[in-house]
């Protein structure tokens, strides 16, 4: 079957109503139809950048980046240590103490 489909933004938006047996399907795109620079495939434009957006937009943006780029690669910070226990983590902490003894008196790891 052949289905016709329009790329939008990331996503093939098919021309036409169409319901799917499964959610995951295999399409097959010609080699024609991909960008390629000598032999590589030719970047995606990020999203944001494609678009005449406003200056305090893509300032927004930029700055959101920059936020990902320092909590996916920056140093790994734990402010929660600094900090005395909440009373549900404290009310949790006390849970867990009874089900580990009820499972030691049953002889089971805790």
């Amino acid at each position: 079957m052949q289905v016709q489909a329009i790329w939008e933004n990331g996503v093939f938006r098919p021309t036409a109503p169409l319901t799917l047996k499964h959610r995951v399907v295999t399409i097959q795109i010609h080699d024609d139809e991909v960008l390629m620079e000598g032999g590589e495939f030719v970047a995606a434009i990020p999203p944001g950048e494609a678009l005449d957006l406003p200056e305090p937009v893509r300032l927004r943006i930029a700055a959101r980046r920059a936020r990902r780029e320092t909590l996916l690669h920056g140093p790994a910070e734990c402010p929660e240590e600094d900090r005395p226990p909440t009373d549900k983590q404290v009310r949790y902490a006390r849970a867990f103490e009874e089900r580990n003894a009820w499972r030691g008196e049953q002889g089971r790891e805790p």
